[in-house]
């Protein structure tokens, strides 16, 4: 199993992507766009976890979706992973 599946949460039913960049639990949610929440740490405002709403039905029309993920990962092999 990569290192990436470890890392990223689709949920089918809801159209939900969970990707976690580093530890959570001490997070809040900034909302960037309509469908992306960054998660940042309370204390250090890191980027900790990125999550996105209605990933596949908007992954091809806002780009901010896929410049948003290849911060952190290869979007194109998530997508391809959730598929």
């Amino acid at each position: 199993m990569s290192s990436i599946q470890n890392k990223i949460d689709y949920d089918n039913r809801y159209d939900v992507l969970y990707c976690k960049i580093d530890d959570t639990s001490n997070s809040y949610g900034d909302e960037i766009d309509s469908n992306i929440i960054l998660l940042k740490d309370m204390d250090t405002e890191e980027i900790t976890g990125i999550t996105i709403m209605d990933f596949k039905r908007s992954y091809n029309v806002n780009n901010l979706i896929k410049d948003t993920l290849n911060k952190f990962f290869n979007a194109e092999e998530i997508l391809a992973m959730v598929n």
